[in-house]
């Protein structure tokens, strides 16, 4: 009866076990028992001894290295039940002491609802409804933030809709020119201002010396 029997749990090799009687190796080689196809892991990458102790994982001087349990090997590791051991992309399990020996350590795959490519198709032309569902599409509005009333009001002329707009009264882009022209006014006039201000302190600050 073999003394080492790994499974391996997370890889390309996911549900095989490898056996050896007191050595196994791991890596790319065919030649060896425990032979991967994880393209990450090293010809000759780690070696599991049986030792007087227990089991035993060696690195082999591997390019992505060895690890138990995520931390790196360095020289020879003593391995406890229930460990795991990675190379590469693979995962392999060590046995649990009270498990049954014959049980599986892979972990089943999540059940995921199948969707076939029907309900990922395009709806065609035909499929499509005629007019927009009720409550999607509102019906178009003036806008709000200044009313027609308002803006009558404020350039003396009327632009309600029910009314003429009165002889030489504003429009609402006449209005918008007019705010324009005015903020600009004002920019500038506020610019020379504290210029003016800038020079005046200049001239006290002079005089009083």
């Amino acid at each position: 009866m073999d003394s080492i029997v790994l499974e391996i749990v997370e890889g390309p090799d996911r549900g095989r076990q490898v056996c050896g009687d007191t050595v196994v190796e791991l890596g790319r080689d065919r030649s060896i028992q425990g032979a991967l196809t994880d393209e990450q892991v090293s010809r000759r990458h780690a070696r599991v001894i049986q030792g007087e102790g227990g089991l035993l994982v060696e690195d082999l001087d591997s390019t992505n290295g060895t690890f138990v349990n995520d931390r790196p090997v360095a020289g020879h590791q003593l391995l406890a039940p229930g460990d795991q051991i990675r190379v590469g992309l693979t995962v392999i399990a060590i046995p649990s002491a009270d498990g049954d020996p014959g049980a599986s350590a892979v972990a089943l795959p999540p059940q995921i609802t199948q969707v076939g490519a029907e309900v990922l198709r395009p709806p065609k032309p035909d499929e499509l409804p005629e007019s927009p569902p009720p409550g999607l599409v509102a019906a178009e509005q003036a806008p709000g933030f200044i009313s027609d009333s308002a803006i009558g009001a404020a350039l003396g002329g009327s632009h309600d809709a029910a009314l003429p707009p009165a002889k030489g009264a504003f429009s609402s882009d006449d209005l918008a020119r007019l705010v324009d022209t005015r903020v600009k006014f004002q920019t500038n006039r506020a610019a020379f201002a504290l210029l003016g201000f800038a020079a005046l302190v200049v001239i006290v600050v002079l005089g009083s010396r």
